[in-house]
């Protein structure tokens, strides 16, 4: 999405403003649509999920502190919503939790017995 600004900058040119300023915007726009959406479903086409580091170069480039303040927090929100590897362990451990609570819920062993294989299930349906 940010092409011509980047040959602009590897040639030792400033990109334009006025167009600069219009396509970042845009690109602010589509980043923020993109992060609203779960990271599984974001695109790699950068026309559709503008890079971000693309994205604060050009607010840098545009001058303007309510661009740059924007591609800031895009980027922090970009950062915070793919979790670490440990964060998914913490979360599968207490889905495995919440699962190993669910029969202990049942009044008599017979019903214990179903609700387990229940959870069973769901555990297979899960990986």
């Amino acid at each position: 999405m940010f092409s011509k600004m980047i040959t602009s900058l590897q040639a030792g040119v400033m990109p334009p403003v006025e167009p600069l300023a219009q396509l970042l915007r845009v690109a602010l726009v589509k980043k923020q649509g993109v992060l609203q959406q779960p990271p599984a479903c974001w695109s790699s086409d950068p026309k559709i999920n503008p890079d971000s580091v693309h994205l604060v170069w050009a607010a840098v480039l545009n001058g303007r502190q309510e661009e740059l303040i924007s591609a800031e927090a895009l980027v922090i929100n970009e950062f915070l919503a793919r979790p670490s590897r440990q964060e998914v362990n913490m979360a599968n451990g207490k889905i495995q939790e919440i699962l190993r609570d669910l029969p202990n819920l049942a009044p008599t062993q017979e019903f214990h017995v179903e609700l387990l294989r229940k959870v069973e299930t769901a555990r297979r349906m899960m990986g």
